[in-house]
């Protein structure tokens, strides 16, 4: 080999070995490159993850007051882990995708700072008016009570108005009578003498009782337990007590002015018998009293 090859050979080597290293130069810096994309990738996942795992995070601490409200956070909370799941699935060459994600975590910084403070608004508004609710059920349940306690003592006050209002007897008597010709009257004790048998009451003083015209009505029952009935047989000698119609022996219209009243009814027969005869004065359908007279 000459001289002049072997130095072209030496050339040759040399411009080789020049280029690897330009190669190998190259390789590292796009090596070196890319572990930087690779350290800046995973630096900004963990910067992007931890942003939205914050704002899941004021989700959490929101005490909401309604089942629809509490929907809403949940389905927040779902779209954000979403998010974190598609931003740790980022790989090395998805710098658009970390761009696009860095746009949206910004927008939902903003948007979801809205929502929470709207959604906490609400719900302290919902609290209240629960508040109010309560109150107002409470003042309504205490007002029913009320009244129905007022309805109470007022039946018990019109209660004891009607009881009060019922003519009362402070005093009665019933005695055999003899009828003389001169229109005289005798009082006997002989059934056989009797024409009349009178019943006398005293209607007491009663303030609250309706004034006005009251009829009286007097049942004489007899000792068979018959009702000696009027003796014109072309009159009415019923009335009503209770619902149930009732012979009467005589009747008298008196007129009441609440102070207290004496007054006399008589009760004829053919013949009188031999017992205890049993008076009851009644008006208004009321049983005012009962008296005996015994005729031997």
């Amino acid at each position: 080999m000459t001289k002049d090859n072997s130095d072209k050979n030496s050339s040759k080597l040399w411009v080789l070995v020049v280029f690897l290293l330009a190669i190998i130069a190259v390789m590292g810096y796009f090596l070196m490159k890319g572990n930087e994309q690779v350290d800046d990738l995973s630096s900004e996942k963990q910067q992007l993850t931890a942003q939205l795992e914050a704002l899941v995070a004021e989700y959490d601490q929101l005490e909401l007051a309604n089942d629809s409200l509490i929907d809403v956070a949940d389905a927040e909370r779902t779209r954000l882990r979403s998010m974190i799941d598609s931003v740790q699935g980022l790989r090395a060459g998805d710098l658009k995708k970390l761009d696009r994600y860095k746009n949206e975590v910004y927008k939902l910084k903003v948007e979801n700072k809205k929502l929470v403070n709207r959604l906490d608004s609400m719900s302290v508004h919902i609290e209240n008016l629960v508040v109010e609710k309560e109150a107002v059920e409470m003042n309504l349940q205490q007002e029913q009570q009320k009244s129905a306690q007022l309805g109470q003592v007022k039946q018990l006050l019109e209660g004891e108005v009607a009881k009060g209002s019922i003519l009362q007897l402070s005093g009665i008597s019933s005695t055999g009578i003899k009828r003389w010709n001169s229109g005289k009257e005798s009082e006997t004790s002989k059934a056989r003498r009797a024409d009349e048998i009178k019943v006398c009451f005293t209607l007491g003083k009663n303030l609250i009782a309706p004034k006005g015209e009251r009829t009286v009505y007097v049942r004489l029952i007899t000792p068979e337990n018959t009702i000696v009935s009027l003796s014109d047989s072309s009159s009415s000698n019923t009335f009503t007590s209770n619902g149930k119609e009732m012979l009467y022996s005589n009747k008298k219209a008196v007129w009441y002015e609440g102070e207290a009243i004496e007054t006399c009814l008589f009760i004829s027969r053919e013949e009188f018998t031999k017992g205890e005869y049993k008076a009851e004065v009644y008006t208004e359908d009321y049983l005012l009293g009962t008296s005996t007279v015994k005729l031997n």
